[in-house]
């Protein structure tokens, strides 16, 4: 009965999220955990690439699945005596369903959708299962403060934070007309690094000057626990339309502050600083998420930012 109710709900979620209405069938295989949905008589066109016998429907999909650009088959039926078939491997982005125009029908022929990520496994604590088209799979959106792959980490809150008068003693500094102050939680997640410090009327800090990154410098420098990634802070990279960095004030960078060879990758989209040797107080872009990339005693702090 649980499995049954399994594969109903992940069929739920195929039909909101892609509008698919194909039947679910289910391929074991060694490499990785993955499902196909079918559709009978129909064959799709224009996207294969290689195409050799095979001798059920079974083996063409577990092809498929050991083939890593693999994203669906058709198989033919065979009316030779031998019994095979014919698979026919194509690949393409995921976004083709049941209303594409280069599926046709075509009796003795099954095709066969490759589905990825969540669209198989789900998303835990309300999470939502969305494409990523950069990856051509499906992953999780997760709810603050779940993360992980299926949403099924809970980072912890900070508990007991409480500010002295203006700004915390210890852990803050004063500049202008904004605290700074560090919450000392090693954090994975800079999302949940920005919904801490919503948390407490503020944001992740925006620094602008020499000045501001100095005040910062020192604060850390007086934060014996924080490790050699040092703070998050709210600097994050936009996608659209240059790839650039923005702050979360929506303002544009200006002035900076980058660790040698910094920022270095367009996939690594937020930013915290560095707290080693030479590069101490410089700032360094990295994954957003760094669960399974860090060791979580050397996550990131936060750097909050809120106006007095």
């Amino acid at each position: 009965m649980k499995y049954t109710k399994f594969f109903m709900s992940v069929l739920l979620r195929i039909i909101l999220a892609d509008k698919l209405k194909f039947s679910i069938e289910n391929y074991t295989t060694s490499s990785r955990s993955s499902y196909f949905t079918t559709l009978k008589d129909t064959e799709l066109i224009g996207y294969v690439v290689d195409h050799f016998d095979s001798a059920s429907l079974l083996s063409c999909g577990q092809h498929c699945q050991n083939t890593a650009w693999c994203t669906s088959t058709n198989f033919k039926l065979s009316s030779m005596k031998n019994g095979k078939g014919t698979c026919e491997l194509n690949k393409h982005d995921f976004s083709v369903n049941s209303q594409n125009s280069n599926l046709q029908n075509q009796l003795g022929v099954t095709f066969s959708h490759l589905l990825k990520g969540c669209l198989v496994t789900g998303c835990m604590n309300d999470g939502s299962c969305l494409s990523d088209m950069k990856k051509n799979t499906f992953t999780c959106s997760c709810k603050i403060p779940w993360i992980g792959d299926r949403c099924e980490i809970m980072l912890p809150a900070a508990n007991g934070y409480e500010f002295s008068g203006n700004c915390p003693e210890v852990s803050g500094a004063v500049f202008e007309s904004s605290c700074f102050f560090i919450i000392d939680i090693p954090t994975a997640s800079w999302n949940y690094a920005r919904w801490t410090c919503e948390n407490y009327g503020a944001d992740l800090a925006v620094i602008k000057s020499v000045n501001e990154n100095n005040i910062i410098l020192n604060l850390v420098a007086n934060q014996p626990t924080v490790q050699a990634l040092g703070v998050w802070i709210g600097l994050q990279r936009d996608f659209f339309p240059d790839y650039a960095f923005y702050w979360v004030d929506d303002t544009p960078l200006e002035y900076s502050a980058w660790a040698g060879s910094q920022p270095s990758s367009t996939r690594e989209e937020c930013v915290h600083t560095v707290t080693e040797g030479q590069e101490n107080g410089k700032w360094n872009d990295n994954y957003c998420v760094l669960n399974g990339r860090v060791s979580p005693n050397n996550f990131p702090f936060i750097l909050c930012q809120k106006s007095i």
